[in-house]
């Protein structure tokens, strides 16, 4: 390596004289990852591109709207005073969802085109626009001010990006954008759903959708505190059959040959978690803990109403907030604060 670069790779490679040798004898190298689509938060950022570099990310996009503070983390991290993972930063964000002077203080494709110039000038890396109605609830970001966003981006040799919820935007080249460079991205159960777009099975057709130039796939969530909070936590919420179909099945992966929860067990959880998957998933490994310790062959309903009494006790007692405008709010949204409560300690 010389600058920071790979010059050279092979057996036969003799490094130059002078040169720092490190043996990786039994070791794997592996390329730093770039993360094409994150979000790095408020300052201080020290802590969060720290954590990046420490699951091998070198490089990763923010693409909400950054504090002029990120700025000079960039400048600080390319001086060395900061050792973390390098920021791509939006900067900002041309959506029709938020209000003025938080992404969306600009009415005309020419205002958007000076809001363009005003951004770049501050150090942003690349142009994100947000092409998202929220099921019609707020205006679509029109045709012709996402052409002038991203014609202006080009004038400022800026990478440009869209965020696309609908097929019906999908027309790269009607936007302005490159349809060479279509990518669709998701983590954890996202990354499941975008793998559809190139699954299919023997005798099915391929998807007559826009074609996709490569699928970012990232496993797993670095910080599960967000989670139960998620506005998508109703839509993926299981019925109570779901549940203990869901938990059967997840035994049987794992090597079990025999029902591991009771029926009145796999009730108490649908009812004590509302059903959402990362809540059973906490719950029941828990409760499993726990009957393993007993000894006991089957899980039955009086651990998971323990467990989940005892968890909803310390958050109380800890003074956690429950959310639910009911008393103390429903088991689910307790369970909830008792996930958050747990993830923190």
């Amino acid at each position: 390596m010389q600058g920071g670069r790979i010059i050279a790779i092979g057996r036969d490679v003799k490094p130059p004289a002078g040169a720092t040798v490190i043996d990786l004898s039994g070791k794997y190298i592996v390329p730093g990852i770039i993360n094409g689509h994150g979000h790095v938060g408020p300052a201080p950022h020290e802590r969060q591109v720290r954590q990046y570099a420490l699951y091998g990310v070198t490089t990763t996009t923010s693409l909400a709207s950054d504090p002029d503070a990120m700025v000079e983390y960039k400048a600080r991290t390319r001086a060395g005073d900061i050792r973390g993972a390098r920021v791509l930063t939006a900067m900002y964000r041309f959506t029709t969802m938020l209000a003025p002077g938080a992404g969306y203080d600009y009415r005309t494709p020419e205002a958007a085109r000076g809001k363009v110039d005003e951004i770049a000038a501050r150090g942003a890396d690349l142009i994100k626009v947000w092409i998202d109605p929220q099921g019609g609830k707020v205006p679509r970001l029109s045709r012709d001010m996402v052409a002038a966003i991203f014609d202006q981006a080009r004038k400022h040799n800026l990478i440009t990006g869209a965020h696309i919820v609908e097929l019906a935007d999908a027309n790269a080249a009607r936007l302005g954008a490159d349809p060479d460079r279509l990518t669709a991205s998701g983590h954890s159960a996202g990354a499941h759903l975008a793998s559809f777009l190139a699954a299919r099975g023997r005798n099915e057709p391929a998807p007559s959708l826009a074609p996709v130039r490569a699928l970012l796939l990232v496993s797993g969530i670095y910080d599960l505190r967000p989670i139960p909070g998620s506005f998508l936590q109703p839509e993926i919420a299981m019925s109570e059959e779901e549940v203990d179909l869901y938990v059967a099945h997840r035994a049987r992966v794992a090597g079990a040959d025999r029902r591991l929860l009771s029926k009145r067990a796999a009730e108490a959880v649908h009812e004590e978690t509302g059903g959402v998957p990362r809540l059973v998933n906490l719950l029941v490994a828990n409760a499993l803990f726990v009957a393993a310790a007993r000894g006991d062959a089957q899980i039955g309903e009086d651990t998971i109403r323990d467990l989940a009494e005892d968890h909803r006790l310390s958050v109380e007692a800890a003074g956690a907030e429950h959310d639910s405008p009911a008393g103390h709010g429903s088991n689910a949204a307790r369970y909830r604060d008792m996930m958050e409560a747990g993830v923190r300690q």
